[in-house]
């Protein structure tokens, strides 16, 4: 499978986290990641999501987001990236066609771990020098599936990823082509993840690992919730994480951002919340500590 993510890494610590799990399964599913893009503004977030790539010895395409958004607060990239100068990255949208355009008919799995404006700018992108379909179009012949993180289906209430851009999340729930499958926040709220970078005195045992570092200034030393790296297990490995999901049907997205699952004829699906949330803490944990002196395989 082929990987496309979107990420609002430099928030919270668990983007960083989903980056530790998609790292340590891309060898193990056979997978090959084709680009990150940033739905979380400015030059920071690409530069730590570029370093965190490094770390695991892979070097993709990485595409900023160029609009503003306030609800946004950078609480570690910058301070992770301040000795990296590196400026310029390409946008999101024309990085993701790039990618796109190169690849495999329906063999990409795009996962979405944050709002979702620059998946409704793909969807909106007209053709250009990169290839001659439209975004929709594109997305439509390069699709398998999709995941993202995005709502609240256990009380149909708004949740931050949706309600950053709630007009994008529209766009991508009413058009964007193929399966979508949400990932809510009830799935990773039970699943506290994280705690293995630290000492159970709460001292950093990773200090060069850079997922650590993000945990340690987000959470100082406490495992978190795992809304990020549940979405990335359940999109790459969704036949044996233990993940029950709902059959096919619409969401829509209201005025206020609450997520509303209809079951009739459609193409979304929502993720129930774990039978066992302490299975997948043990297997995300682990999966954390790929490429660590830690690791069990």
């Amino acid at each position: 499978m082929n990987i496309l993510i979107d990420t609002d890494i430099g928030c919270d610590c668990d983007d960083a986290g989903a980056f530790a799990v998609l790292h340590a399964l891309l060898p193990k599913t056979e997978s090959r990641l084709l680009a990150v893009t940033c739905s979380s503004p400015g030059e920071a977030p690409p530069r730590l999501a570029e370093s965190i790539n490094r770390f695991y010895g892979v070097d993709v395409p990485v595409g900023c987001m160029t609009a503003e958004l306030e609800s946004f607060t950078d609480v570690y990239a910058a301070r992770l990236t301040e000795n990296e100068s590196r400026t310029g990255y390409p946008t999101a949208v024309s990085v993701m066609r790039r990618a796109l355009s190169v690849a495999p008919e329906h063999s990409v799995v795009f996962i979405g771990i944050g709002g979702q404006s620059n998946m409704a700018g793909l969807m909106r992108s007209p053709p250009d020098d990169i290839d001659i379909l439209g975004g929709a179009e594109l997305l439509k012949s390069r699709l398998a599936y999709t995941v993202v993180m995005g709502g609240r289906f256990a009380d149909d209430t708004p949740e931050w990823n949706i309600v950053s851009d709630i007009a994008a999340a529209r766009v991508v729930a009413e058009e964007w082509p193929g399966e979508i499958i949400y990932c809510g926040h009830e799935v990773g709220e039970n699943v506290m993840t994280g705690g293995v970078f630290f000492s159970p005195e709460g001292e950093l045992l990773l200090p060069e690992h850079p997922v650590a570092q993000a945990y340690y200034i987000h959470s100082g030393g406490l495992p978190r919730y795992s809304w990020d790296p549940v979405t990335v297990l359940a999109a790459m490995m969704p036949d044996t994480c233990g993940l029950v999901m709902s059959k096919s049907g619409i969401v829509e997205i209201d005025d206020n951002g609450a997520a509303l699952f209809r079951e009739v004829k459609g193409t979304r699906r929502y993720i129930y919340p774990p039978e066992n949330p302490r299975w997948l803490e043990n297997e995300i944990n682990r999966l954390m500590l790929y490429n660590t002196k830690f690791f069990r395989r």
